[in-house]
């Protein structure tokens, strides 16, 4: 979203997670198990991201539009909720 501006760029990103949140959710549907204290965390993942995601696009889009190095960085950071999870899920397996 942040270097591609317009309606096809929105068009295609709201697809795009679309299509995740779709893929995400059978795979969890079809697990037999959930662990002790999933929603808790998932709901904290989820809120951690949509803080990281929305501070990327105000700041992308109002201090640093078009900047390649500031959507990588931001990318990271919004990626960085659900990689701390996952670690943090695998570690007490």
């Amino acid at each position: 979203m942040l270097l591609w501006h317009g309606p096809v760029g929105a068009t295609v990103s709201a697809l795009a997670n679309a299509v995740v949140v779709v893929g995400l959710s059978l795979f969890a549907m079809r697990q037999p198990v959930v662990p002790r204290g999933h929603a808790g965390t998932h709901l904290a993942v989820i809120g951690a991201w949509a803080v990281a995601y929305v501070l990327a696009l105000v700041l992308g889009l109002t201090a640093f539009p078009d900047s390649v190095p500031f959507a990588v960085a931001a990318a990271l950071v919004c990626a960085l909720p659900a990689a701390v999870a996952a670690r943090r899920e695998v570690r007490a397996v």
